[in-house]
């Protein structure tokens, strides 16, 4: 019980470590995207 729950909370951070950084990648993304694209423009 106490190994599983071990293992539980693993993966748990695992999973959750890798969904804010995805949700943070997609969000500077969104951020340097138009900027990025703007500028070009500009150009």
């Amino acid at each position: 019980m106490v190994c599983g729950w071990y293992i539980f909370k693993r993966e748990w951070l695992v999973a959750d470590t890798y969904f804010m950084g995805m949700v943070s990648w997609w969000y500077i993304f969104k951020g340097v995207w138009p900027v990025h694209t703007t500028y070009l423009k500009g150009m």
